[in-house]
């Protein structure tokens, strides 16, 4: 009876273990994956290049005396390359004897209509009503000057002007051509700092031609 009761126990035993082998283990959890990182390039700062300064075409500034030929009006003349010089749609041109678009400049213009002398006067007479009570120096009738085989009728003036920084002085040179026109010089800059236009006209003056 007692191998009975035993057999009877192992056989429980053997059943127990067999139900237990059967229980699945709960599946591991995975860990959750990491964000994934994503590099981005800092921002490239774009700087900005300075605007050069306006130059005359195939002139390298500081290059020595250049010849400027004007393909409108055929008007030519030498000027000192470390200035600037524009020319303006009809052909005419302003040499800049500073570092930008303002005064000290000089002008070199080829007008019809009138004589040397007939210009100056009309001018005269325009500055009276364009600076009125500023003028400081008042414009006197044209006179002559030489330079070299050259005669040109000249007048002179200054005026107040506070956005320029105190007193202008202006001069005008008007000599009459073989043509019939009439070519203008003139220079504007502050009294007393007129060194570089009195030299830029002066050259001018002394080289200029006219392409025929």
């Amino acid at each position: 009876m007692k191998k009975i009761i035993a057999l009877a126990l192992v056989l429980v035993m053997l059943f127990a273990l067999s139900a237990c082998g059967k229980e699945e283990a709960p599946a591991a959890t995975e860990a959750p994956a990491a964000p994934e990182v994503v590099e981005t390039e800092a921002p490239v700062e774009e700087t900005a290049e300075p605007t050069p300064e306006p130059t005359p075409s195939g002139i390298e500034p500081d290059s020595g005396m250049h010849t400027f030929k004007s393909d409108v009006n055929g008007i030519s003349f030498e000027f000192d390359s470390k200035f600037v010089a524009m020319q303006n749609p009809v052909g005419n041109v302003t040499v800049f004897a500073g570092t930008e678009a303002e005064i000290p400049f000089c002008t070199i213009s080829l007008i019809t209509g009138n004589s040397a002398v007939e210009y100056l006067n009309e001018l005269v007479a325009a500055t009276k009503i364009e600076h009125a009570d500023a003028i400081v120096t008042a414009a006197a009738e044209p006179s002559v000057l030489t330079f070299g085989e050259k005669e040109v009728n000249c007048i002179y003036y200054t005026y107040k002007d506070e956005a320029a920084g105190g007193v202008v002085a202006c001069a005008y040179f008007a000599e009459d051509l073989e043509d019939g026109n009439v070519v203008v010089y003139s220079y504007t800059a502050l009294e007393g700092e007129t060194a570089d236009v009195e030299g830029i006209v002066t050259h001018a003056i002394e080289t200029f031609a006219l392409a025929k």
